[in-house]
């Protein structure tokens, strides 16, 4: 048995080694490919980066008159949050969640304005009077109360104001996609897109973090 393969190995041997050789040489071109897709994919980020960092709001007017908000993610590994944004690593840890099983983070600053021309009042007495407004998804009550002997007294004061706001956010999580081939595409950025139910939403900025693993 034992001469019957130093047989076989003596006369294929120049065979053995070239095989050995060639998947050498494939597991390396392998490996090296991996590689450059790798460093490719790493500096198309980087270049995302730069190109959103200024995360530009992009406003689109809808059908029914309200507005959608579209921003560009960024795209930051774990130990790039930090030096990135503190504030949201700040809170992450004031949350108590772990950086590590973070897929997102997404910051949004906005505000509501609307215009009131008139408010609906009721006497309650001589020196006090209710109002109210129920006004698209702004609602608000109190009390004017107005003081002894005015207009020679303090002036009037509003106490007992409430306001409340009622709204409904959707917020989208896009995958952005360029097609490299017939039946193959690749994910090249991220879009978030936010719009409200109140027409006077109105957002000030986006700041969205995708964590890449």
């Amino acid at each position: 048995m034992i001469t019957t393969l130093s047989l076989f190995f003596a006369k294929f041997k120049n065979y053995i080694i070239a095989i050995i050789i060639l998947l050498g040489l494939f597991s390396y071109i392998f490996i090296l490919n991996n590689k450059v897709s790798e460093l490719k994919i790493e500096n198309s980020r980087n270049k995302n980066n730069i190109v959103n960092m200024q995360f530009k709001v992009d406003t689109t007017v809808l059908a029914n008159g309200n507005l959608k908000y579209s921003v560009n993610a960024l795209t930051l590994k774990n130990d790039e949050i930090k030096h990135f944004s503190e504030d949201v690593y700040r809170k992450l840890n004031e949350l108590d969640i772990k950086l590590k099983n973070v897929k997102a983070v997404t910051n949004v600053d906005y505000h509501y304005t609307t215009n009131v021309d008139t408010l609906k009042t009721q006497k309650i007495s001589a020196n006090k009077f209710s109002f109210e407004l129920n006004k698209n998804n702004i609602k608000t009550n109190g009390d004017i109360n107005v003081p002894e002997g005015y207009p020679n007294s303090p002036n009037p004061f509003i106490s007992n104001m409430k306001i409340q706001l009622n709204d409904s956010l959707l917020i989208v999580s896009e995958n952005i996609y360029k097609r490299r081939w017939l039946f193959w595409k690749k994910l090249t950025n991220v879009k978030l897109h936010i719009t409200s139910s109140n027409p006077d939403f109105k957002i000030d900025r986006i700041q969205t973090l995708e964590i890449k693993e």
